[in-house]
């Protein structure tokens, strides 16, 4: 049974990650409400607290929670209020990108 809030959508994002003053480029591989995985071409240390630029949708602080060869895997760092609006904007905004 999945227990998540959200669901994750497959979506390619543009993404810039700013940790201290290191900015890094990346990609989603998906998204929800709460959090993102993402493709990066650098590494992040898990652990780490960051902002995430995510396309189209704003600026956010996150904490990487995992990160392995050429991925990572962020949650943002906001209210469940924030999340569910997130969320709704996700698909207001993306679904034209996701696949069907």
């Amino acid at each position: 049974m999945d227990r998540r809030r959200f669901t994750r959508h497959d979506v390619s994002i543009p993404v810039r990650i700013k940790d201290g003053e290191r900015g890094i480029q990346a990609e989603t591989v998906n998204i929800s409400g709460c959090g993102l995985a993402l493709k990066l071409e650098s590494s992040l240390l898990a652990g780490s607290k960051v902002k995430v630029e995510i396309g189209g949708l704003g600026e956010f602080a996150a904490d990487i929670v995992a990160v392995g060869d050429a991925e990572g895997r962020l949650r943002l760092d906001i209210s469940e209020n924030e999340q569910a609006q997130l969320a709704d904007e996700i698909v207001r905004k993306l679904a034209h990108l996701m696949p069907v």
